[in-house]
């Protein structure tokens, strides 16, 4: 009996030695809760980040990442950032996220009233963006509102388990929040009650790496490789749902910027874009909506520089979220975009 106390003990104590390890080196998370209006939000904290990179974010009331919403807002030109993990942008450093370095450069330049507010969030998707946006325009009031978009938003969108979705409407869409969401990953899904688990580095890193084995054999990432290879529509490809999207974000918020994030393959930069991609472009020019996209600016990086726009020293070079370089790409061409329409 005592050898067994002994071996449970000895047990308890490595894990946790190793979950202080991997608290300190791969992730340690705020926690989650449940925003009456915008649904799972961080808490208030600070998020480490090891398994891309490495990172520590801020993450401040209301989950705006990087760096606090000043008290005097009102009085400054506000440009409101939303997109998904790659605005969200944990991967790297609060200075080095590219809504905050567009602020900097900004300000450098003499644009000092400017500032930015972060509310990336994993997993969100235009259907976000769009079910909020009376909140976000009631509680900061925009100047300008920078929307990121990628090619995995239109599937996002679409899906009933997500925090926020769409579903079709007569000739259009319409957004519900789903008031039962738990977590986009599947594995925390089925935890329910015992959700609270995953607030240990250990089950959560456990969760993530079963969630990418079943993400990786499953048709979503089939029609992923499609995008990437071919110019055959993915089974989730709805050019109506694009049209929509564009066209309501127009209505919804009075000055809207989009900035594209292509999908790149490392290895064949020339490859053609992905049919997303395109529609994004064709009806943001129909209904008059900006948008940047990134796949110039990054194909012409990774042909002339050593590391790419995707990828850190721990991950695969031009695979993953995007690290420093092409965050700071992407402040660059903002920065472009606002010089001529902010007054110092």
């Amino acid at each position: 009996m005592k050898i067994i106390s002994k071996i449970l003990v000895s047990g308890l104590l490595a894990l946790l030695i190793w979950e202080l390890i991997l608290q300190n080196t791969i992730i340690s998370t705020t926690g989650y809760s449940n925003h009456p209006v915008m649904g799972k939000i961080l808490n208030e904290g600070t998020y480490l980040q090891g398994s891309e990179g490495f990172s520590r974010t801020k993450i401040f009331p209301n989950g705006v990442v990087g760096k606090p919403v000043p008290s005097d807002m009102n009085e400054r030109y506000r440009i409101l950032v939303l997109g998904d993990s790659f605005t969200e942008g944990v991967q790297v450093s609060d200075q080095d996220k590219y809504s905050n370095l567009t602020e900097l450069i900004l300000k450098e330049k003499g644009f000092s009233e400017v500032i930015t507010i972060n509310l990336g969030r994993s997993y969100a998707s235009p259907a976000h963006y769009l079910h909020l946006a009376n909140y976000y325009n009631n509680e900061y009031k925009p100047n300008y509102v920078v929307v990121e978009i990628n090619d995995g938003d239109f599937s996002e969108m679409l899906s009933g388990d997500a925090n926020f979705f769409v579903k079709k409407n007569g000739d259009g869409f319409k957004t519900f929040q789903n008031t039962h969401f738990a977590s986009n990953n599947e594995i925390a899904q089925k935890l329910k009650n015992l959700y609270f688990l995953l607030n240990y580095s250990t089950v959560r890193i456990g969760a993530d790496k079963l969630q990418k084995f079943i993400t990786s054999t499953s048709s979503k990432t089939q029609d992923t490789q499609e995008i990437r290879t071919n110019s055959k529509e993915p089974s989730h490809y709805d050019e109506s749902l694009i049209a929509w999207t564009m066209e309501t974000l127009k209505k919804n918020y009075n000055n809207v910027l989009v900035i594209y994030i292509p999908t790149l393959n490392y290895q064949y930069l020339n490859e053609p874009p992905s049919i997303f991609e395109e529609k994004v472009q064709l009806y943001g020019e129909k209904v008059g909506v900006n948008v940047i996209n990134m796949r110039e600016t990054f194909v012409n990086n990774d042909n002339n520089r050593k590391w790419p726009s995707y990828g850190f020293y721990n991950t695969k070079p031009g695979v993953g979220h995007i690290n420093e370089i092409g965050h700071k790409l992407i402040a660059l061409k903002l920065v472009s975009f606002f010089e001529g329409r902010i007054l110092k």
